[in-house]
């Protein structure tokens, strides 16, 4: 059986006399002292029961209600033989502590970094900051999930309740729980997909035309090859190989040049090379040449160009173009996708050539756009039906 005492000699002094715990009376005299004073609590259990080695925990005086908590699920564990891992003491963490010491160790992009520091200052920490990690209920974290679906957009909603799983999944691994509070809450489902709008190659070449000459060749290594804009704009005169493109990095000016999304440190990523693509990039060499040891593009005040002054030339260009519809850069890559796909290529090839991390994006993505395969299907199945009932075809 666990047994909470104090090791000071308070209940002693106070009686004058030798006290024996185990007598009853003498329990609850000693008690009544040391609720009293202010030393230590200490936790006697044996993790296996009897004929196990007894182990000591001590708790701060004002952490008593958290020692009794653990002492009955060190009993609970006893019955159901399961083994007790969690340190209620490292628990009583503040959340804020355990969390900022969790992202600091976080070895993702420095993007994705930035993201998830969001989340924790503006939606967790005011909520969760200042509390002990151990002290929180699954039914807080229902309402706070609750609070953010009514706020938040649902990709924030997502962001958050992924930052939260991932934490606590840290702190039972990090043995400051035994489980997990947030394991029963489920992720919002993502929105469905919006139409996409896809440039033709006429209103791609409009949009190029009417971009800063110096830029045309980014809308078309988004257009042509399918880089994502910061891809583009980190271009290098050695990503041209004989028949295809290799690029290895992207730029963003807040972190420079860094590796690919879903790449690491020198992985690389190849996609067809068209025969125009080409003509366009060397003739832009030959016209330009590059900046910073083969970089094809220079920003306007900046070594490379800055994406969100890119973009606010293609929105001009396409203005400027007499274009209605609103394209943003990256629907250059759906042009991309859509034609690849609609003339037959392979949909893992595409996907592969996009640097989607996942299969699944590029067909949920792309899948719409393939009305070819719908007509491929009912051909073959009319022939099935036909051969199965000659009677049908007769008619």
């Amino acid at each position: 059986m666990a047994s909470l005492i104090k090791k000071c000699e308070c209940a002693e002094t106070k009686t004058g006399r030798t006290l024996n715990l185990r007598k009853a009376d003498d329990r609850k005299t000693a008690e009544k002292v040391w609720a009293r004073c202010g030393h230590s609590w200490v936790l006697r259990y044996r993790p296996g029961g009897r004929g196990t080695k007894q182990t000591e925990a001590s708790y701060p005086h004002e952490m008593k209600k958290d020692a009794e908590e653990y002492a009955r699920r060190v009993e609970s564990a006893k019955v159901t033989h399961l083994k007790v891992t969690a340190d209620p003491k490292a628990g009583a963490v503040l959340f804020r502590t355990f969390a900022d010491e969790w992202v600091q160790r976080f070895s993702g992009k420095p993007g994705t970094f930035r993201t998830y520091r969001g989340y924790l200052a503006n939606q967790i920490y005011p909520i969760l900051g200042d509390r002990r990690i151990n002290s929180i209920r699954t039914d807080e974290l229902q309402a706070l999930v609750q609070q953010i679906k009514a706020e938040r957009s649902v990709s924030v909603q997502r962001g958050v309740i992924s930052v939260l799983r991932r934490i606590f999944a840290h702190a039972v691994t990090k043995r400051l729980m035994a489980e997990s509070p947030f394991q029963d809450i489920a992720t919002p489902k993502a929105p469905p997909r919006k139409e996409l709008n896809v440039p033709t190659w006429t209103q791609v070449k409009a949009i190029a035309d009417a971009m800063p000459e110096q830029w045309r060749p980014i809308v078309w290594l988004m257009a042509g090859a399918g880089l994502r804009i910061d891809e583009a704009l980190a271009f290098h005169r050695d990503c041209i190989r004989t028949d295809r493109l290799r690029i290895h990095e992207q730029y963003d000016r807040r972190d420079g040049l860094t590796p690919l999304k879903h790449r690491e440190e020198g992985e690389s990523r190849y996609m067809p090379l068209p025969a125009y693509l080409r003509d366009i990039l060397t003739d832009h060499i030959a016209t330009h040449t590059t900046h910073s040891g083969g970089y094809l593009f220079a920003g306007e005040k900046s070594r490379f160009v800055v994406d969100d002054t890119f973009r606010t030339r293609f929105t001009d260009a396409v203005k400027k173009a007499g274009i209605k519809t609103r394209f943003t850069p990256h629907d250059l890559r759906h042009t991309f996708a859509s034609r690849a796909l609609a003339d037959g290529v392979r949909i893992d090839a595409v996907a592969r050539w996009l640097g989607h991390k996942d299969i699944n994006e590029t067909y949920k993505t792309y899948a719409h756009l393939l009305p070819d395969e719908y007509a491929k299907a009912a051909k073959v199945l009319d022939a099935a039906y036909r051969e199965a009932t000659p009677t049908a075809q007769a008619a």
